[in-house]
């Protein structure tokens, strides 16, 4: 879809500059390096998405990046599975509401 070109172009060169920051442009495979280096991008909080992250609006919870000291992620099934569940739908739609206002008003600035 040629409407979607600069949306895809605008990714590459996203991921291009984060793998000469990290130092991985020189004889490195990029079959190995690739994964690791979008799921460092979509774990990372952006802008366009109101402050929060792809994986966030997608997961409902902040990733855990592998290099992070922060071991497990705390067990917040241990009270009610019911609860739980009912305080990350509510959060994940909250957070699609704010990404939503926030693309219009982006949408808004551009036109």
């Amino acid at each position: 879809m040629h409407t979607a070109v600069g949306t895809c172009e605008r990714f590459n060169h996203t991921l291009r500059e984060m793998v000469r920051a990290a130092k991985f442009d020189e004889k490195i495979d990029w079959d190995l390096v690739l994964p690791y280096v979008v799921f460092y991008y979509n774990a990372t909080k952006q802008s366009s998405t109101g402050g929060y992250s792809p994986f966030y609006l997608d997961h409902g919870r902040e990733a855990t990046l592998p290099w992070h000291p922060r071991r497990r992620p705390p067990n917040e099934y241990a009270t009610d599975v019911d609860d739980y569940t009912r305080r990350v739908l509510l959060s994940l739609q909250d957070s699609h509401d704010h990404v939503k206002k926030t693309l219009e008003r982006i949408e808004d600035r551009a036109r």
